[in-house]
């Protein structure tokens, strides 16, 4: 939505920039005196001569709509500008957020494949275990020393 907003008031000043110079351009023209009016008017006395003020609103009424319009844009672009830095530290802020998902996520990615390993690793100790026992069973039983060479121990029985 604020970036709809920054586009609209982009176009406005466009706008503006674009058709203000024509705009004044119009408005001085409309304002030039159009010459001499071919009706008769009636006679009237001639009223003394009054003195008046040059007249300069016709000319600073352009500029000061223009002042105004320039003093309003600039007062927008203030406020797109402090718009765009909360843009920036936002999007800063969830990039660094997303960046420690991430790791957070591969982090127990290899959490879980340590815990694996561990218990392959005791299901492997504990076969381990299961085969030295069955070893030891067996080596109690038939009277070989586990870890010796059973051909000699069956020469001891010829004996």
């Amino acid at each position: 939505m604020k970036r709809e907003q920054l586009k609209v008031c982009v176009a406005i000043i466009a706008a503006i920039g674009l058709f203000a110079p024509s705009f004044a351009q119009a408005l001085s023209k409309q304002e030039a005196p159009q010459g001499p009016r071919q009706t008769k008017q009636p006679q009237r006395p001639a009223p003394e001569p009054v003195e008046k003020p040059v007249s300069t609103t016709p000319i600073q009424e352009p500029e000061d709509a223009m002042r105004r319009a320039i003093t309003e844009l600039s007062t927008q672009i203030g406020l797109l500008t402090g718009e765009m830095r909360k843009l920036r530290r936002e999007t800063e802020r969830n990039s660094g957020t997303m960046e420690l998902l991430l790791t957070e996520d591969r982090l127990s990615k290899l959490e879980d494949k340590i815990q694996e390993i561990a218990d392959r690793k005791a299901q492997l100790d504990a076969r381990e275990q299961e085969i030295n026992r069955r070893t030891r069973n067996i080596a109690s039983f038939t009277g070989v020393v586990p870890g010796r060479n059973c051909t000699a121990s069956a020469d001891h029985l010829d004996k």
